[in-house]
């Protein structure tokens, strides 16, 4: 955050050992501009009420983070890690930056100086995530298989 211009503010939402650490580094490069709260239910609360999502990580599994996101019509930046660099399209429909400070920073002046862009990556963003269809895919599974049990219960027990 201290290589971003000054009405850039950050909010780190999550919890864990190194939140004391986060929060006093912050105040040190940045005061005033960083904000830590723990993911309290209604997560979307958090994601619409960013400008931008940047998830700088070394290693990351899939990014459920990253797609939460992109459903919710943010745009955003990550690395090269987790699914983005292989199902998304670099500056299409994402950001994928280095993980360095400056190169985070220039991601960010990129989207805050082009904001109809800004808007069109998010769309296209939120396009793709919304074809992957988990959400779809999930309920449709588990409303069968509730189906599939109450017909399993409802059959009469076999008469010996």
């Amino acid at each position: 955050i201290g290589k971003l211009p000054r009405e850039f503010k950050l909010l780190l939402v999550g919890w864990g050992p190194l939140q004391q650490k986060l929060f006093d580094l912050a105040n040190r490069v940045a005061p005033m501009r960083c904000i830590i709260t723990p993911a309290n239910g209604h997560l979307g609360d958090y994601y619409s009420a960013l400008d931008a999502f940047c998830l700088p990580s070394e290693s990351e599994g899939f990014g459920l983070a990253t797609l939460e996101a992109l459903f919710c019509g943010v745009p955003v930046v990550t690395t090269d890690s987790g699914f983005a660099p292989e199902l998304l399209l670099d500056r299409v429909q994402y950001i994928q930056c280095s993980g360095h400070a400056d190169s985070i920073a220039e991601s960010m002046k990129m989207l805050a100086g082009n904001p109809h862009w800004a808007t069109g990556l998010a769309a296209e963003g939120r396009s793709v995530a919304e074809g992957f269809g988990f959400a779809n895919r999930m309920c449709r599974e588990y409303e069968a298989l509730m189906l599939r049990l109450w017909a399993a219960a409802r059959k009469p027990a076999p008469t010996r």
